[in-house]
């Protein structure tokens, strides 16, 4: 069995969630509710919902 992702149909450069990532400076966020992700003053990214926070570094 053979699994698929969308980015076989779209080009991954046109994903509107990776447009906002690449674009974000150092201590702005953006919110996808109900996701804030932001990038912290240390080029890591945060990622917070009312359950959880989680960091990532890409």
């Amino acid at each position: 069995m053979f699994q698929t992702n969308i980015y076989e149909f779209i080009d991954i450069q046109s994903d509107p969630v990776l447009i906002k990532l690449s674009g974000l400076e150092l201590g702005q966020c953006f919110n996808i509710q109900p996701i804030t992700v932001c990038l912290n003053k240390h080029g890591i990214y945060e990622v917070e919902t009312d359950q959880s926070h989680d960091s990532f570094s890409d």
